[in-house]
Order: structure tokens, then C-alpha cells, then sequence
């Protein structure tokens, strides 16, 4: 009698994750203030904008011929749960803080808004007074801040979930005008 054999095949399924592949449909580079809106992990591609307009120092005569206008205003606001999150970036964003409003460097307004730590201090963090909010951002309040510096256009880099990514498309249709106006990109991701 023939020997029969089992065969057992077993099939491994490897997922790789690679990405993100997208690319700006706004260049930052053309706008002499950019807002930079994230949350959590969001951040990542905000960090590499906001860290390349604190890389090169240009000075004033040099911008004047360049056909790209450089930034004056950086607005960083990044939703987090808790500051351990922020310790993350932390050296990054200090480091840009530091080179902020020197000659040839844009002036950086921090917002980190702190959805679920009470108490979270500023100062703790190599932050100034004002920068860390304990509470969800309220887009329209934080544009409404960026218009008032008067610059007429203004671009709007918005990477997190759809909740926040729906707050601040709403709040760059219903404040551009026509004395300031916001171009809007945004990259969601969901879970």
C-alpha cells in the first residue's frame, strides 16, 4: 500500500506599511505667513515644514530678489492629549523657537491645545506663557488670530483627523475676505 504524506502549506501574510505618499497642492513657499494645523501624530509633516523655514537663514536683501516670498509668520498649533506627547518634538520646536524673529527667520506663534491633561504649564516645557491651552482648539478663534496681522494671503496646512480637518476647512471658508484670504490643504487619516 502506497504512504500517503500530508503536506502542510502555510501561507504568511506580511503587510508593509509604507507612506505617506501624497504631496502639498499649496506650496508654503510662496506665502508670507503659513499655518500649520495638527493632532497627534499628524504632526510629523508639519515638524519637516515648520524645521525648513528655520534652517535657512536669508537675509532681508537676499529675500528681496528671490521670486518666493518668505515667511514672516510661522502658526503652529498641534492638539496632543497629554505634553508627554510633546516631548516627542520637543527639541525640534525648541529649537525653532529660539531662531524665531532673528533677522532672516519668520516669528513663530506656538498653540499646543491639550485635550486630556489638566494643569499642563508652559514654562515646564521651554514654552512661553499662553502657548500650552488645556482645551480642544476652536479653529475659527485661532484663524481669526492669524487675520489680524493683515497679510493677504495666507496658507493653511491642516494633517489630522476629519473632525478637526471639517472645523478648519469651515473656519478658512467663513473668515477669508477680500483683505486677507486663506488657501486651504488638508491631509486627514482615520483609524
Amino acid at each position: 500500500m502506497p504512504r500517503r504524506y500530508s503536506v502542510r502549506l502555510t501561507i504568511s501574510c506580511l503587510t508593509f506599511l509604507t507612506g505617506p505618499y501624497g504631496h502639498l497642492t499649496k506650496n508654503p513657499l510662496r506665502y508670507e505667513a503659513v499655518v500649520l494645523v495638527s493632532a497627534g501624530i499628524g504632526v510629523t509633516p508639519m515638524i519637516s515644514i515648520l524645521r525648513y523655514y528655520f534652517l535657512y537663514n536669508v537675509s532681508s536683501h537676499v529675500a528681496l530678489g528671490t521670486p518666493i516670498h518668505l515667511a514672516k509668520h510661522i502658526f503652529f498649533v498641534w492638539t496632543i492629549p497629554d505634553m508627554g506627547v510633546y516631548e516627542m518634538f520637543r527639541d525640534q520646536i525648541t529649537w525653532c523657537h529660539e531662531r524665531s524673529g532673528s533677522e532672516g527667520f519668520p516669528q513663530l506663534h506656538v498653540q499646543i491645545y491639550v485635550t486630556k491633561q489638566d494643569g499642563a504649564k508652559a514654562e515646564e516645557f521651554g514654552l512661553r506663557d499662553g502657548d500650552v491651552i488645556t482645551k480642544r482648539p476652536d479653529m475659527k478663534a485661532v484663524l481669526q488670530g492669524v487675520k489680524e496681522h493683515r497679510i493677504p494671503r495666507t496658507a493653511v496646512l491642516m494633517c489630522g483627523p476629519k473632525l478637526l480637518a471639517n472645523a478648519t476647512h469651515s473656519a478658512v471658508v467663513e473668515l477669508s475676505d477680500g483683505d486677507v484670504l486663506f488657501d486651504y490643504h488638508h491631509e486627514t487619516f482615520e483609524f
